[in-house]
């Protein structure tokens, strides 16, 4: 029942950081959020949170066993992809400004914890199922 609740919490958080990075979108429209050159990593960071929400989503309808690890994996990607864009904007040769260079570094952030929530939920789903928490 806790790990219901805890995960029924993570997956809230996890909308809600969905919500701030289409706020982000919205915001910036018409205009591009993301600069041509940033947009194979906000690529690659959506579809891996849309993957590890999916997951999430079939670790609750079934065996959860061994999806921790799974999630686990592709949140290391969003780590390393936020840390790409975490770069990127800090570099010398951005050329976009302070404010787009904040804005970009905090919609990254909200991908990395998205991911963070997934991996969380993952955790107890497979704690309720084992009665183990895995590492």
């Amino acid at each position: 029942m806790l790990a219901a609740v805890y995960g029924a919490e993570r997956v809230e958080r996890m909308g809600d950081l969905a919500a701030h990075i289409a706020a982000h979108a919205r915001i910036a429209h018409p205009a591009q959020a993301v600069p041509t050159e940033l947009h194979p990593a906000f690529s690659r960071m959506g579809q891996t949170a849309a993957d590890m929400a999916d997951r999430v989503g079939e670790l609750v309808s079934g065996p959860a066993q061994g999806g921790h690890a799974e999630l686990v994996a592709a949140d290391e990607v969003l780590d390393r992809l936020h840390g790409e864009v975490l770069a990127h904007v800090t570099a010398s040769s951005w050329g976009h400004g302070p404010a787009a260079a904040a804005s970009l570094a905090l919609v990254a952030r909200f991908f990395e914890r998205f991911g963070d929530q997934a991996v969380s939920v993952a955790k107890r789903l497979e704690f309720a199922a084992t009665g183990e928490l895995p590492r």
